[in-house]
């Protein structure tokens, strides 16, 4: 396995973290929000105080710091154009 592949591998990793974190904390959150119970809704606050620690910013600060050198690697060309590409038809220059 070469270089490219792993660090994309962690890369992919850490943004399954960070969004799991995401979806997760705002589930939490929902469920403290519908809740009247003053206890629940602080022990919900702890969990996602641990979530943001645990999961959201490592995979935040990973993905981040993984993504650079992939994309660094990759010699890809952005054009600025309004116009669609002429073989693909793409109207968005990042996926062209």
């Amino acid at each position: 396995m070469n270089w490219h592949l792993a660090i994309k591998f962690l890369h992919i990793t850490a943004v399954i973290m960070l969004i799991g974190g995401v979806f997760a904390r705002q589930l939490i959150r929902g469920v403290a929000k519908k809740s009247g119970d003053i206890k629940l809704v602080a022990s919900l606050t702890q969990i996602v105080r641990r979530l943001d620690t645990t999961m959201i910013i490592p995979g935040s600060n990973a993905a981040l710091v993984l993504g650079i050198p992939l994309r660094s690697s990759r010699k890809f060309r952005y054009s600025v154009s309004c116009n669609a590409h002429p073989q693909t038809g793409c109207w968005y220059p990042i996926f062209c």
